[in-house]
């Protein structure tokens, strides 16, 4: 049966002599075809580099982006993957340098009145700070994070801030801690 279902998706294969000579083949000199896809890739590559030092010599009024706006979309990306990389960082057990990365997105998020992306990383904060025994410095990242979730509207992050500040109680002991996240499940 085996042979059967080989024969059916390997018809040309006929035994191991035929999938040798095959995988030997591919430690040959390549053709010409290869050598003109990886050329072209290549080109390609040093295209973008150059493209994007040109950006970065000009600004980014070469993309296009002439207004506020545009930009605007730049300081968030960049901000949100601050984030993203203080949230590897939490899961690697780099919680100083979590927390740093953490303050620094916050600090954008700020700056630019993004309150669901600044709260996620008010609650990273929270999280780093706790890790390290910062009891205080992580109950009022949290405290910030769930007064802008509450503001945001957004249900799922402010249920996520709801569970992270209850292992934060937890921790601290903290009654009234605990009395604001109950307020803020019932509403």
């Amino acid at each position: 049966m085996a042979n059967a279902l080989r024969s059916i998706f390997h018809p040309h294969v006929r035994g191991y002599a035929d999938v040798n000579r095959d995988s030997m083949r591919l430690l040959t000199k390549p053709g010409k075809g290869y050598l003109a896809l990886l050329g072209t890739a290549i080109s390609l590559v040093g295209l973008m580099v150059l493209a994007e030092l040109y950006q970065i010599a000009v600004g980014l009024g070469a993309a296009g982006l002439t207004n506020p706006v545009g930009w605007g979309t730049f300081i968030t990306t960049f901000a949100t993957s601050l984030n993203n990389l203080a949230d590897t960082l939490l899961f690697a057990g780099e919680y100083a340098g979590a927390e740093r990365l953490c303050e620094e997105s916050v600090e954008i998020h700020r700056k630019r009145g993004d309150v669901y992306d600044g709260a996620g990383a008010l609650l990273n904060a929270a999280h780093a700070a706790l890790a390290q025994g910062k009891l205080d410095v992580a109950g009022d990242r949290y405290g910030d994070a769930l007064q802008a979730l509450s503001r945001s509207g957004a249900p799922d992050v402010l249920a996520w801030g709801l569970v992270s500040g209850a292992a934060l109680a937890e921790a601290r002991a903290d009654f009234l801690l605990r009395s604001r996240i109950v307020a803020a499940i019932r509403r």
